[in-house]
């Protein structure tokens, strides 16, 4: 078994890791671009942005542009910067066991092409265009629920 690095474990002995995902709030005639859960994920049945995580090296712009055609077959340009939202998850809570920083980075996107499609065998499992009047009768995780309140939706 490898040692873990001394500058990874937590005061209690836990591995400590950040991770940083990229996302996209995109709008369109009076909708918004979400993705449901898969089950075998955390918070199955829920909404979210599509977006996820951002790969070593790459540009946050680039894995919400790849996340957002992986989750929904929609190809977006990003624009401004909604903003960063950070918190830090328990082992109890996380797949890994591992206490998680996590940094979700949300853009505002507009679509440019693609057919709406399901992503299937991965993290999420239904895309949809939800109409504003709907998103209250939806369970949204908190990232979905911080994106709508800073943009007042």
């Amino acid at each position: 078994m490898t040692a873990v690095p001394r500058q990874l474990l937590g005061d209690d002995g836990n591995i400590q890791r950040a991770r940083i995902g990229a996302y996209a709030w995109c709008e369109a005639d009076g909708a918004v671009l979400l993705v449901r859960i898969a089950d075998g994920f955390p918070d199955p049945g829920m909404w979210t942005l599509p977006g996820g995580g951002v790969e070593f090296g790459e540009d946050p712009v680039d894995a919400a542009r790849r996340e957002v055609e992986e989750e929904t077959g929609i190809r977006v340009r990003i624009g401004d910067l909604v903003g960063i939202r950070s918190g830090v998850l328990e082992p109890d809570v996380t797949p890994s066991g591992h206490r998680i920083h996590s940094l979700q980075i949300v853009y505002r996107a507009e679509m440019v092409d693609g057919g709406l499609r399901d992503e299937l065998g991965n993290s999420t499992d239904h895309a949809e265009w939800v109409p504003f009047g709907r998103l209250d009768e939806l369970e949204l995780v908190a990232l979905s629920s911080w994106a709508r309140g800073v943009l007042g939706r």
